[in-house]
């Protein structure tokens, strides 16, 4: 388990915005997202990037050609705790409440990976067209509001877990709400975050 650390990281081209709802993945099939389930939450939550039976309360997943990316999380009176996993050795990344304004995206991002045996998780925000950068939080004046964090890799699957204030107040930050929230998804068989991703897709969860 980690604590979060601020971290200025290289400017990314990862494109996770401008994309409309019936974008098609890079081989050309249309990205698809499963209904949710709810299991019951049994098991304490720790950021140690295994999802145990009953850590969470909520599952979903998004497929986009042959990538599979799932979605898990669960919610208290402030924080929302969440997993993301999918079967690639490379980077992860969800992105909160996509505004596609004015050539604008404004979307919170959460961007992480595994080298060796650490996991890496930055707090970013993009704010301009797609494969434009999307810098750390705290390189735009803001704070890096991930409160805890853990990941691994095993048998080609990375896992990210982390927990964050449902709201955190920071301008660089879209509050998690009740109800339908719409996410961006992207994965990359590779931790270079200079890479365009392989596989993206677009949907909501929802917050009981």
């Amino acid at each position: 388990m980690k604590s979060a650390i601020p971290r200025l990281v290289p400017l990314v081209a990862l494109t996770l915005a401008l994309i409309s709802s019936a974008a098609c993945s890079s081989d050309g099939t249309t990205p698809t997202t499963s209904a949710p389930t709810t299991p019951a939450a049994t098991t304490p939550w720790a950021a140690d990037g295994i999802i145990s039976t009953g850590e969470y309360t909520s599952s979903q997943s998004f497929t986009s050609g042959v990538t599979t990316f799932n979605l898990h999380w669960k919610t208290d009176a402030q924080f929302i705790y969440v997993a993301m996993e999918a079967q690639v050795t490379g980077y992860i990344a969800v992105a909160l409440d996509p505004d596609i304004i004015g050539g604008k995206t404004n979307t919170d991002m959460l961007f992480g990976y595994v080298a060796g045996s650490q996991a890496f998780l930055f707090d970013q925000w993009a704010r301009t067209e797609a494969g434009e950068s999307h810098p750390d939080d705290t390189a735009l004046g803001g704070v890096n509001n991930i409160t805890e964090f853990g990941g691994r890799e095993t048998g080609g699957k990375t896992i990210i877990e982390f927990k964050r204030l449902l709201n955190t107040g920071d301008q660089y930050d879209h509050p998690f709400v009740t109800g339908a929230n719409r996410i961006m998804w992207a994965v990359h068989n590779t931790s270079d975050d200079l890479q365009v991703h392989t596989a993206f897709g677009r949907g909501s969860i929802t917050i009981s």
